[in-house]
C-alpha cells in the first residue's frame, strides 16, 4: 500500500510543480508587460504567496530575511518546502523509492527535471527555469501515459495528480 500512497504523491507534487511553474511565468510576464516598477512587481507576487495560502510561511522567511523577495522565495528556496524547487526535490525522492514501479524513461525525465532545478540559479532569470520544468513535467506525462503498466499505481498517480488540479482551481 505504501507504493499506492506514494504513487498518488507523486502525481501530487509533479501537478504541484507544473502548476507553480505555470503561475510563475503568468506573473512575469504580467510584471514585464505592465513594467512594473519595484513596488507594483512585489505587489504581484504577494498577490501569488496569498493565492497559493503560504503567507504565514513569507512572513517568518522575511522575518529572518528582510531582503528575501516572494519570487526568489516561492521559486528557488530551499527552505520553504512548498517552494517550486523543493516540489521538484519531493517528486524525484518519491520517483527513487518507486523505481520498480515506473517506468526507466519516467524515472530519467524527473532525475533530468530534478538536475535541471537543483542546477538553475536565479539570477539566470525566471522565464528559462519556468519553461524548462513545464516541458519536463509535460514530458514526464507523456512518457507516464506511454510506458507504466496499467494497474492501480497509476491510477492513484492520475488521483493524486487531478486532486491537486482540482485544489489549485
Amino acid at each position: 500500500r505504501r507504493v499506492l500512497f506514494r504513487s498518488y504523491w507523486l502525481g501530487r507534487y509533479l501537478e504541484r510543480a507544473e502548476n507553480m511553474a505555470r503561475v510563475a511565468a503568468v506573473n512575469y510576464k504580467a510584471s514585464v508587460e505592465e513594467r512594473a516598477a519595484d513596488e507594483d512587481e512585489a505587489m504581484l507576487w504577494d498577490a501569488l504567496v496569498r493565492a497559493i495560502g503560504s503567507q504565514e510561511g513569507y512572513a517568518e522567511a522575511r522575518a529572518a530575511s528582510p531582503s528575501l523577495a516572494p519570487g526568489e522565495w516561492l521559486i528557488f528556496s530551499h527552505e520553504n518546502p512548498g517552494s517550486l524547487r523543493s516540489t521538484i526535490a519531493l517528486a524525484r525522492g518519491l520517483a527513487r523509492e518507486l523505481r520498480e514501479h515506473i517506468s526507466r524513461e519516467v524515472f530519467e525525465e524527473i532525475n533530468l527535471l530534478y538536475l535541471a532545478s537543483s542546477e538553475a540559479d536565479p539570477r539566470a532569470g525566471l522565464r528559462p527555469y519556468t519553461a524548462t520544468v513545464q516541458r519536463g513535467i509535460a514530458a514526464t506525462f507523456g512518457l507516464y501515459d506511454n510506458t507504466v503498466l496499467y494497474d492501480e499505481g497509476r491510477e492513484w498517480f492520475r488521483c493524486g495528480m487531478y486532486i491537486e488540479r482540482a485544489d489549485m482551481t
